[in-house]
């Protein structure tokens, strides 16, 4: 593969993300491994990929080996042209210069190529060409490097990357996660855009005890300023509370829109129970007749007993329970003949309603 590099601040999880997407991988896939990263449990890393990548099957692992910090820059490191392809045997364990088909992971590359300052002919030929050491397994070497500040990398080791993923905690969120960010090339600041942006993720304990972040065993990272929090801000919980409250009032509000029917029976039972409980006579079925789906209720009074028109208007004759005549236009009323129905007084007439018998026969005089 090209040359991929790992960013981010110090403690932001560039070796962490290395080690579960580089090294472990490679181990799986029976790759040979040089590194110069301190801390590192190697038959930890052996035993984790057995149990996790191929459990209760024989295999064949990589084989990891490691070097001093130093040793990256010190002459001899890189294989030189002699050695270009023409495939080598495996590694000695005890090897620590690179051989054909390794993988190389650098940590901290800046120590060795930093900016403006002149790469040896060995470690640029590297560069351009590793693609051509090989193994007698076909394997061919890739490299890896790993530093906070990709920007800083010298110029014939930035232009060979394709691949940068810069890793960062959301410590403003107050999450011990974190989140990656690719890109494609060594750009990785300015207008330059990341093609992905994956997490937060978790760090997984069983990955972290693998190496260690810190010389000391008992060395942990202390936040010294509690406020990039920002949940230490009372302002944030202002606005977080009263965006609860908004939400909870809108769900309401749209809820009661779409469900009126409900909304207003639910009114209606509190009011019978709160004329219940005051001790005051309830007439059966008076709330539940008023409420009943939000409908007007028929007229115990009026009821439809025919139409008429006359000089060019039309209208709907009423009559009541003592035979007096009630006179109303005809927008009012939907439907025609014993269907008429009509809003008079808040409540329904129809041919039907009011409290005369219905073979009553009232005498509808048409003005002439």
């Amino acid at each position: 593969m090209p040359i991929n590099a790992f960013g981010g601040g110090p403690g932001s999880g560039k070796t962490y993300g290395v080690m579960e997407h580089v090294i472990l991988p490679a181990v799986a896939a029976g790759r040979f491994i040089i590194t110069n990263i301190d801390g590192l449990n190697v038959q930890a890393i052996y035993d984790y990929v057995v149990e996790n990548y191929y459990k209760d099957k024989i295999i064949c692992i990589g084989h990891i080996r490691t070097c001093s910090r130093s040793a990256p820059g010190e002459p001899g490191f890189f294989p030189g042209d002699s050695s270009l392809d023409k495939p080598c045997g495996f590694p000695d364990p005890e090897r620590t210069t690179v051989a054909g088909g390794d993988l190389v992971v650098i940590d901290e590359a800046t120590r060795y190529w930093p900016q403006g300052e002149k790469v040896s002919k060995e470690a640029a030929f590297f560069f351009r060409e590793h693609r051509h050491f090989s193994n007698d397994l076909g394997q061919t070497c890739d490299l890896v490097v790993i530093d906070p500040d990709l920007t800083l990398l010298a110029r014939p080791l930035k232009g060979k990357i394709e691949l940068s993923s810069i890793t960062h905690k959301p410590k403003g969120l107050g999450l011990n996660r974190y989140v990656v960010r690719l890109f494609r090339g060594s750009r990785v600041t300015g207008a330059a855009k990341p093609q992905s942006i994956n997490g937060p993720y978790p760090f997984k304990p069983e990955i972290y005890a693998l190496y260690k972040s810190y010389s000391h065993d008992k060395a942990s990272e202390q936040p010294i300023d509690k406020r990039q929090n920002i949940f230490r801000n009372k302002v944030v919980w202002l606005y977080l509370g009263g965006g609860v409250c908004m939400l909870f009032v809108s769900v309401v509000l749209i809820w009661r829109f779409f469900n009126p029917d409900l909304a207003k029976g639910r009114v209606a039972s509190k009011v019978v129970g709160s004329i219940a409980g005051s001790g005051e006579a309830v007439v059966p079925g008076a709330v539940g007749a008023s409420s009943a789906a939000g409908i007007p209720q028929f007229s115990t009074r009026w009821r439809v007993v025919g139409s008429y028109t006359a000089r060019g208007q039309s209208w709907v004759v009423l009559a009541d329970d003592a035979g007096r005549l009630r006179h109303e236009s005809p927008g009012a009323f939907m439907g025609s003949g014993s269907l008429m129905v009509g809003d008079v007084d808040g409540s329904r007439a129809t041919t039907y309603s009011g409290s005369v018998a219905r073979s009553a026969v009232i005498p509808v005089e048409v003005p002439k």
